[in-house]
């Protein structure tokens, strides 16, 4: 740092990756410093701009369910993924308008979220033919925005293709997979619910 009064990029780089250590381990305030810092040095050095900080302080605010930051923050790390490459499939692009489309969603703006998640979709399947990790995940976060929206039918079908992309990737242990799981278990009791209701009503 005293070499680099100004700081230099890959200091920035080490403190984002740092923040988001502490992201996963929800140590939210450190994060937050850690990715602030990151995000004001690397300001300082590309004044227009550069999407990796933004992109990692907008996951530390969905996180914290602080949504409508992580919306402005999303936003503007897809800003600059767009401005750094014109091609549509993107994966870091996509990754982070999912995100995006998941804090909308997490923010009661599921028509917005659902638009993303929509028009994201079909670039990732275009992208990665034999599968991917990222269509599994916006398949979970889409299915979870559909349930929302009250659409348990298309909601569960988008858990179970999720699931079946997931299991080619991840093991049984697997967070995700184990996320999806239970989301299909609860969403199965709802609908079993409701049908049973409508059965004696």
């Amino acid at each position: 740092m005293l070499q680099f009064p100004r700081g230099h990029v890959f200091t920035a780089f080490c403190l984002n990756l740092i923040g988001s250590i502490y992201r996963i381990r929800k140590e939210f305030d450190n994060a937050l410093n850690c990715q602030l810092n990151a995000l004001a040095m690397r300001t300082s050095l590309f004044p227009t701009g550069t999407p990796q900080p933004y992109s990692s302080l907008g996951l530390t605010y969905l996180d914290m369910g602080k949504n409508e930051e992580a919306i402005e923050t999303l936003k503007l790390a897809c800003h600059y993924w767009k401005a750094k490459s014109s091609e549509p499939s993107n994966m870091y692009l996509n990754s982070i308008e999912t995100y995006l489309a998941t804090a909308y969603s997490h923010n009661g703006q599921f028509e917005e979220a659902q638009e993303i998640f929509e028009r994201v979709l079909p670039l990732q399947r275009s992208a990665h033919s034999h599968g991917h990790p990222d269509i599994g995940f916006t398949l979970h976060h889409m299915a979870s925005n559909l349930v929302r929206m009250n659409d348990y039918m298309r909601g569960m079908a988008c858990y179970q293709e999720s699931l079946n992309i997931l299991l080619q990737f991840f093991k049984d242990d697997h967070y995700e997979v184990r996320m999806v799981r239970e989301k299909m278990e609860t969403l199965s009791i709802l609908m079993e619910k409701i049908q049973t209701d409508e059965i004696t009503s």
